[in-house]
C-alpha cells in the first residue's frame, strides 16, 4: 500500500458540516485531511458539482442531495473540506427514493475509513443495478477487508477484528480509490474500533484525524 505521507490538512476553519449532527460536531473535528493522491477540482476549477456535470444553479445543486442536507454542498468539495454524517452520507446513496432524472444526475459517495469519494463517475457499480450499488451512502471498511455484501457488514464500521489478510484487502482498495475518484471529504462519526494510530503502523499510510 503506498504511504499517504504528506497530506494537507485543510484548516477547522475551512470546514462545512452537512447533515443535521453539523453544529453538535463542529467542535470535535480539528481536520479533515485530503488523501495526497487524490487532486479534487480547485475552487477555480470548471468542476464545482460534479465529475459529470457542473452545478450552475441552486436547482442543480439540489439534485444531488436532498434542501436539508445541501448546506455548503456542492462548493466544499473543491477542496474535499465536506464534513459528512452518516446519515447526511445516506442521502449520497443509490437507494434513496428519487424520480428517475434525479437518479440520473444524484451524486454518489462512498466512504473508506472515514475519507470520503466521490463514485459518480461510476454509476454502472454503484448507481441502480450496478454490483457495488449497497455500497453507495455507507462507510464500506469493513464490507471492503471482507469482501462481504452482507446486510451486518455493510451497516457497520467495526474493522477491529480483521485478519491479517482482510487488512492487506483493505488498504489495497484505499490505494485504489485514491487513484481513482476525487476525496471530497470526511466522515465525523465513524466508529471502527481502532485508533487511526493502528491502521497508519499497520499501513505505512499518513491518515489523519
Amino acid at each position: 500500500a503506498a504511504a499517504l505521507a504528506g497530506a494537507a490538512g485543510v484548516g477547522v476553519g475551512a470546514l462545512v458540516m452537512i447533515g443535521p449532527a453539523a453544529t453538535a460536531l463542529a467542535g470535535a473535528v480539528s481536520s479533515a485531511a485530503p488523501l495526497a493522491a487524490s487532486s479534487p477540482p480547485t475552487a477555480d476549477s470548471d468542476v464545482t458539482c460534479s465529475v459529470r456535470q457542473g452545478c450552475d444553479s441552486d436547482e442543480a445543486a439540489r439534485r444531488w442531495a436532498p434542501e436539508s442536507d445541501v448546506a455548503g454542498w456542492p462548493l466544499c468539495a473543491a477542496n474535499a473540506s465536506c464534513l459528512f454524517s452518516s446519515a447526511a452520507l445516506e442521502t449520497f446513496g443509490s437507494s434513496v427514493a428519487a424520480s428517475a432524472e434525479e437518479k440520473d444526475n444524484r451524486a454518489l459517495m462512498v466512504s473508506v475509513v472515514s475519507y470520503v469519494f466521490n463514485v459518480t463517475s461510476a454509476p454502472h457499480y454503484y448507481g441502480g443495478a450496478g454490483s457495488y450499488a449497497a455500497m453507495a451512502g455507507k462507510e464500506v471498511a469493513r464490507t471492503l477487508a471482507t469482501m462481504s455484501m452482507e446486510e451486518d457488514d455493510l451497516a457497520s464500521h467495526q474493522i477491529w477484528d480483521l485478519t491479517e489478510e482482510q487488512w492487506e484487502e483493505l488498504f489495497n482498495w484505499i490505494d485504489k480509490y485514491q487513484d481513482k475518484y476525487p476525496l471530497v471529504g470526511r466522515l465525523t462519526d465513524w466508529q471502527p474500533g481502532v485508533s487511526l494510530e493502528e491502521i497508519n503502523a499497520r499501513s505505512g499510510f499518513s491518515l489523519r484525524p
